[in-house]
């Protein structure tokens, strides 16, 4: 093969590779045998089987936990994780209250008079042991005050967002009193004015109304219901006399009330104020025509008093669907010669401190190897009260089919939260005894092939060696298009308008940019037979990567349910499809909801497709969303000098599949930089914080992250992106809260060879 000239470099690289391959010519004059380790009474058959070999490290989770460690996705306020003595925790946070609105003798006072009308109660408003009260007179001679009112408020704050409880049960009881003269004029009366004026002409009479009601801070009319409401029809009354009343109001059914308390709750921002309104009606009707006699008719109210009200609410914890809380472990590759797995048992044992809630029939205990997860699950309805551990499966669980040999996995239990239900207190479920035993076999070459290789095998190993240096180099040295990277191109479909609680569904296709035409007719053909609502093509992006490349995609979207919460797919330039099914919450009624799937190469973070949804309660006709996903052209890296061995083998994979890299480490060299600095972090299409416990004493990182902050307005909060590699990702400054921050891996990393860089000044 004959190499183009590019350079001593190149050729300095194929000299050291020739050279060690001679080196090991040399230095392996040995039996081949003699590089294979072998157990203890190998067979005779080149096979070597390995039995029940138990890999969980701390099974029984003795303090501390590590090297096992916890994770949540979902709503962190309504899952935790915990450790006690010789147990990993899942704690589902219950929580319940009770607020009392109470107007009695000790809190008549904090109940403020004010009116809705021009015309009050002329005799007085006031307070006292006994409630709250008003009194009023009118005389057809002192003017047309026959129809006065009066109301009282008192503000309630129910302590916690309401968005997060449910309403539970209330419970209402309210009691008026009322004391009238006896020229207050009813049906059958013949006085209006006693011993003065007969009752000649009516249409109502005269009554009082009593009413309460629920409303929200500003007292808006359009947000103010009535809850209890009583009417006077023979207060007053002659024969027989009927002068004082006292009784309790009637209300609405609790649903009503409850109803009604979530209607107020809703529109109020905090999700956590109303106000009780208290209100008084009076109505004095002329009885009395005018008259040569000179009669006229007098109304007077001596006494109309709220006594007492008692509106208790009770409230428990909502929890959202989705959540989960894993406890999770790493654990080594299992390696060898040609290695099979033949049985992989696990096994653990949990408890509950308390039966399950029927609300959530479906939530379960999952088990995951690096995601993969086991098809068998733990019901959680199905477990009975003991305090003592029990088995989650009786001999175990056979996972061996999500275990792969020759890759470091992540080992995890995880508890999923299936629907949105209330809970008063904490439910808490405890693993221990956590155990893996694997089997696998490695098949060896059988003995005359071993007499050959001591023969020939290095001279065999020399000739691959120099083989694959003369190749390699040769790759290396092609321009991408020459390594034969294809264009890969993603095409997304969805319903642009939402109906809260209604699942839709999202697809993602992967294809060559030739089959884009294609694949807009798949998404439509998809949409007319499912019935999918609207789905819509996106402009394409393009990305050049491997012909077949494994991608992770992680659909992004601010209180926009997804499920599953991640996809991974192995692309071959056939054309792929991965669903996600989604759910808006009732609470972005109205609201325009914004997001990305982020995709994700191994620990690479390279692209994105931007998503926008309408969340309306009713329905809307199919829109068409407009946008465009790409693969990043450029990324920002900001660092910490310290952790350059850990950050650098992933400037270099970025590299390798054609993502620009801008790094102020090597692109500005000495002298002030935060000018430059500003430049590059602006023609960057991502700004990625590699966040440690030295990055928070970098004053270069500092400098770098408080740039990206000011660009955030021209683009957009999905600009800045964390990662950490660290147990619990490290303290963080509030202006960086509100950005997402993943783990990377460090297994997957290359760290054995540290990273001499051009640069030595620490920022």
């Amino acid at each position: 093969m004959k190499l183009r000239n590019y350079g001593n470099k190149r050729y300095i690289f194929l000299f050291f590779t020739l050279l060690n391959i001679l080196i090991f010519g040399v230095l392996n004059n040995t039996s081949f045998n003699n590089h294979v380790t072998y157990p203890n009474n190998p067979q005779s058959s080149g096979i070597i089987s390995y039995l029940d070999k138990q890999l969980v490290d701390n099974p029984t989770f003795i303090p501390p936990v590590d090297p096992w460690y916890p994770s949540i996705t979902g709503d962190s306020s309504d899952v935790a994780s915990t450790t006690s003595l010789n147990q990993a925790n899942y704690v589902v946070i219950g929580e319940s209250r009770q607020k009392q609105v109470i107007l009695n003798s000790s809190t008549a006072s904090s109940w403020n008079p004010f009116n809705k009308t021009k015309l009050v109660p002329n005799l007085g408003i006031g307070f006292d042991a006994n409630g709250v009260y008003t009194a009023h007179e009118w005389n057809e001679t002192i003017g047309p005050q026959n129809t006065p009112s009066i109301n009282w408020k008192l503000p309630v704050n129910m302590g916690v967002d309401m968005s997060n409880f449910i309403i539970t049960s209330v419970t209402f009881d309210a009691v008026i009193n009322a004391t009238v003269d006896q020229d207050i004029d009813t049906p059958g009366d013949i006085m209006a004015n006693w011993n003065s004026s007969i009752v000649d002409q009516f249409q109502f009479y005269d009554y009082a109304q009593f009413y309460i009601e629920i409303t929200d801070l500003t007292l808006n009319e359009i947000s103010t219901y009535r809850i209890a409401f009583n009417q006077t029809r023979w207060l007053g009354h002659d024969f027989p006399t009927d002068y004082k009343m006292q009784k309790s109001i009637e209300s609405e059914t609790e649903q009503t009330i409850i109803n009604i308390l979530n209607n107020v709750l809703n529109i109020d921002p905090g999700h956590n104020n109303f106000v009780v309104v208290l209100g008084i009606n009076i109505y004095c009707e002329d009885n009395v025509a005018d008259n040569v006699f000179g009669w006229s008719d007098s109304d007077p109210w001596d006494e109309l008093r709220f006594k007492t009200l008692n509106l208790t609410i009770s409230y428990e914890k909502k929890i959202n669907r989705f959540s989960t809380v894993s406890w999770n472990l790493d654990l080594n590759k299992i390696t060898g010669s040609y290695v099979k797995i033949t049985s992989a048992n696990f096994s653990f044992k949990f408890k509950m401190n308390q039966n399950w809630s029927i609300a959530s029939p479906n939530s379960e205990l999952r088990i995951y190897i690096n995601d993969r997860s086991h098809q068998e699950t733990i019901n959680l309805l199905n477990y009975t009260y003991s305090p003592s551990f029990q088995d989650a499966k009786i001999g175990g669980f056979n996972i061996s089919s999500i275990i792969l040999p020759y890759e470091n996995f992540t080992l995890s239990i995880q508890l999923f939260l299936a629907e949105n239900f209330r809970l008063g207190s904490n439910i808490t479920i405890s693993i221990t005894d956590v155990y893996l035993y694997v089997s696998y076999t490695e098949f060896y070459p059988d003995s005359p092939i071993f007499d050959i290789l001591n023969v020939v095998g290095p001279f065999l190993l020399a000739g691959i060696f120099i083989a694959v240096s003369i190749v390699l180099a040769s790759i290396l040295h092609r321009t991408p298009k020459q390594r034969g990277l294809k264009n890969l191109s993603f095409t997304t479909g969805y319903p642009k308008n939402l109906k809260p609680d209604k699942p839709y569904w999202l697809s993602v296709y992967l294809h060559l940019p030739k089959s884009k035409d294609n694949v807009a007719d798949l998404i439509d053909d998809k949409h007319k037979e499912g019935g999918f609502e609207s789905y819509i093509p996106t402009k394409e992006s393009i990305m050049e990567l491997n012909c077949v490349v494994t991608l992770k995609m992680i659909p992004n979207v601010n209180n926009i349910t997804f499920e599953p919460i991640r996809q991974d797919i192995i692309w071959d330039t056939n054309p792929k499809e991965i669903s996600f099914r989604l759910n808006a919450d009732s609470k972005d009624i109205n609201k325009t909801l914004n997001g990305t799937i982020d995709i994700f190469k191994e620990n690479l973070f390279i692209g994105q497709i931007p998503l926008s949804f309408s969340v309306s309660q009713d329905e809307k006709p199919t829109e068409v969303a407009k946008v465009e996903g790409k693969k990043f052209a450029s990324t920002f890296v900001s660092y910490s000098y310290e952790n350059v061995d850990i950050v650098y083998p992933l400037i270099e994979a970025y590299k390798s599949i054609g993502i620009r890299v801008i790094d102020a480490n090597d692109d500005i060299y000495s002298g002030k930089w935060e000018k430059p600095a500003r430049k590059l972090i602006y023609k960057s299409d991502v700004f990625q914080l590699f966040w440690s416990t030295e990055s928070i004493k970098s004053k270069g990182v500092e400098i770098e992250w408080k740039l990206a902050l000011e660009l955030l307005d021209q683009r957009g909060d999905h600009f800045i992106r964390g990662c950490y590699w660290e147990t619990h990702l490290p303290k963080i400054p509030k202006e960086l809260s509100r950005f997402k921050y993943r783990k990377i891996n460090l297994r997957t990393l290359d760290l054995r060879r540290k990273i001499k860089k051009k640069y030595t000044k620490k920022r």
